[in-house]
This record gives structure tokens, sequence and C-alpha cells, in this order.
């Protein structure tokens, strides 16, 4: 069994939101991200860009939803002016 995970299995734990890890396997990748710098700022860049496209995806739904409501709007008003 080895004893530490390697950086290519680091950045694919890291880039698999729904992975989870198992007791020995968790202490594993933070022993790892305790020792290596590249792993440990991959994380966070990892982490930042979730968030980020999170926060994106919200922000287009509000979006969307305020078109779709003033497009009802929009063809209320045409269907009740006959036009």
């Amino acid at each position: 069994m080895k004893w530490m995970l390697s950086c290519k299995e680091i950045t694919e734990i890291c880039c698999d939101e729904d992975r989870k890890l198992g007791f020995i396997e968790n202490i594993k990748f933070w022993f790892h991200l305790g020792i290596c710098k590249a792993c440990s700022a991959y994380k966070k860049q990892v982490e930042f860009m979730s968030r980020a496209m999170k926060k994106i995806m919200n922000e287009r739904a509000v979006v969307d939803e305020k078109v779709v409501s003033k497009l009802e709007k929009d063809i209320i008003e045409k269907v009740s002016n006959g036009a």
C-alpha cells in the first residue's frame, strides 16, 4: 500500500466534487497537500473556479428570470391591445 498519493491522483480528486474519500485516502490527501505547495495551490484554484462558475450560473438564472418576466408582460400587453 502506498503511503502517499501522487500529484496526478490529487488533481483528479480535486476535480471530482462528487468523490467521497475513505478515511485512509482522506489522510493521504491532506498529508500530500500539507507538503506539496503546487497541489495545495491547485486545490485552491479549483475551489475558486468552482465557486465562480456557480455564482455566474446563479446570476444567469436570475437574469433569465427577469428577461422571461419582461417578455411575458410584453406578450400579455400586446395580446390585450389586440396587436
